[in-house]
C-alpha cells in the first residue's frame, strides 16, 4: 500500500507511513500526497492528455537521484589537478601531510578528505628589514657600532623554498624565524665594524658575512629554503644625530679644501724658493771664490816684498803706509784747516786725472785732520807732498 494511502496509516496492515500522524504528534505543515498531486496535474499537462500516460511524471522521480549523482560525479572530479614546472604539491589527508608531488596531473580525494598545498619552488622571496623609526629603541635596522655609535640600516634577505614539505611543517612561521636569524647575524657583523666604515665602505663584505651567519643559524631548523644573498640597501645616522654628522662632514670637507690649497700653494711657491736658493748659493761661491782670489793675491804680494823688507824695513813699511793711506783717501770726505781764523775749506775728492795737476804744480796735497797724528806721520806726509 502507498504511503499516501490512509489505509495505511494504522497499527494493522501495511507498511507504516513516515510521514503519518501519531498520537500525540501535530500533523505537518506540508503534504507529500498534495505536492505529488499538484506535480502529477503539471505533468500531466506535457502528456498524452486526461487519462493517458504521462512520461514525465514517471520520469520526475528520478529527479533526486540525478541531482545527487551529478554532486557527486563533480565533487570527485574536482580532486583532479595540474602543477607547473616550476610547482611542488604537498597532499594532506585530514590535515596531515602524507606526500609531495611533483610537475604534471594528479588526483587526490576531494575535499575536505584531501588536499593540496601548492608551493612555487622558482619564486624569488624576499625579507626586508629596517628601522621603523618608532622611539628610542633599538629596533632591526639600529644597531651599535664597533667604535660605540649608533647606526641605522635597512638590508633585504633574497631566499627559495627548496623543500615544500618542510617549509610548511617544519615551523609555524618560517618568515619570522629568517627575521630573527638575519637580525642576529647583521647585528653581530655591524658590532666588529666602524661607523665611518659602514656609512662609506663597501657593503659587499658586510652582506657575504651575514648571509654565511644567517645560513649558520637556521641549518638546525630545517626551514626547507635555501638563502640567495643579502643586500644592504641603506645605512644612515639617527636623525637626531644627523645635524651633527653634516656639521663634522662640513669641517672635514673644509679641512680638504684648506689641504689642497696648501698644497697648491707649495706647489707653487716651492720652485721660485729653490730658484732663489740656487742663486743665492751661486752668488755666495762666486764671491767666496773672488775672496779667496783676492786674498791669495794679497797674500803674494805680501811674500813677493818680504825679501825687501828683511833688507829694509822702514822704507818697505813707509811705502805700503803711503798706499794705504792713498787708498783710504781717494774714497773719504776732506776737510782742510786753514791758520788760526779758523776757516774750513771743503775739498771734493778729485778725480784722479784733476789729483795729478797739483802735485806737478807744487799744490797743496789734501789730508784729514788728525789730532793723535804722530811726527812721524806727517814728515810721511810732507815727503810725500815732495815727491
Amino acid at each position: 500500500m502507498p504511503w499516501s494511502d490512509p489505509g495505511g496509516n494504522g497499527k494493522q496492515g501495511g507498511n507504516p507511513n513516515p510521514w503519518g500522524r501519531r498520537p500525540g504528534q501535530q500533523q505537518p505543515s506540508w503534504n507529500l500526497t498534495k505536492i505529488t498531486s499538484e506535480l502529477r496535474k503539471f505533468a500531466g499537462r506535457f502528456g498524452g492528455g486526461r487519462g493517458g500516460p504521462q512520461p514525465f511524471a514517471q520520469h520526475l522521480r528520478w529527479v533526486p537521484l540525478w541531482v545527487l549523482g551529478g554532486a557527486l560525479v563533480l565533487w570527485l572530479a574536482s580532486g583532479v589537478y595540474t602543477l607547473d614546472p616550476q610547482q611542488e604539491g604537498v597532499v594532506l589527508r585530514f590535515g596531515a601531510p602524507v606526500g609531495v608531488v611533483k610537475a604534471g596531473m594528479h588526483y587526490h580525494w576531494p575535499y575536505p578528505i584531501e588536499s593540496v598545498a601548492v608551493v612555487n619552488l622558482q619564486e624569488d622571496r624576499r625579507l626586508v628589514l629596517g628601522y621603523s623609526g618608532a622611539g628610542e629603541q633599538l629596533g632591526p635596522g639600529r644597531m651599535l657600532t664597533a667604535d660605540g655609535n649608533v647606526v641605522e640600516l635597512r638590508y633585504a634577505l633574497r631566499y627559495r623554498v627548496e623543500n615544500p614539505e618542510h617549509y610548511l611543517f617544519a615551523a609555524e612561521n618560517p618568515n619570522q624565524i629568517l627575521a630573527f636569524a638575519l637580525e642576529s647575524a647583521m647585528r653581530e657583523a655591524v658590532a666588529q665594524r666602524s661607523l665611518d666604515t659602514l656609512l662609506k665602505g663597501d657593503h659587499s663584505r658586510l652582506a657575504e658575512d651575514v648571509l654565511q651567519a644567517t645560513r649558520q643559524r637556521i641549518g638546525a631548523d630545517h626551514l626547507g629554503v635555501k638563502l640567495e644573498s643579502v643586500q644592504v640597501l641603506q645605512t644612515a645616522l639617527p636623525s637626531d644625530l644627523d645635524r651633527v654628522a653634516k656639521a663634522v662632514d662640513k669641517a672635514r670637507a673644509q679641512a680638504e679644501l684648506e689641504r689642497r690649497d696648501a698644497e697648491s700653494y707649495a706647489a707653487a711657491l716651492l720652485p721660485r724658493a729653490k730658484t732663489e736658493a740656487a742663486a743665492m748659493i751661486s752668488e755666495a761661491q762666486a764671491y767666496r771664490d773672488s775672496a779667496v782670489t783676492r786674498a791669495k793675491g794679497d797674500v803674494a804680494r805680501f811674500l813677493s816684498l818680504l825679501d825687501v823688507y828683511q833688507k829694509h824695513p822702514q822704507v818697505i813699511a813707509q811705502q805700503l803706509y803711503l798706499q794705504t793711506m792713498e787708498d783710504i783717501l781717494a774714497h773719504a770726505h776732506k776737510v782742510i784747516v786753514g791758520d788760526k781764523q779758523g776757516a774750513i775749506i771743503q775739498i771734493t775728492p778729485p778725480t784722479a786725472s784733476a789729483a795729478a795737476a797739483p802735485t806737478q804744480s807744487g799744490g797743496v796735497v789734501a789730508s784729514t785732520t788728525s789730532h793723535g797724528a804722530s811726527p812721524e806721520d806727517g814728515a810721511a806726509s810732507n815727503s810725500g807732498g815732495g815727491s
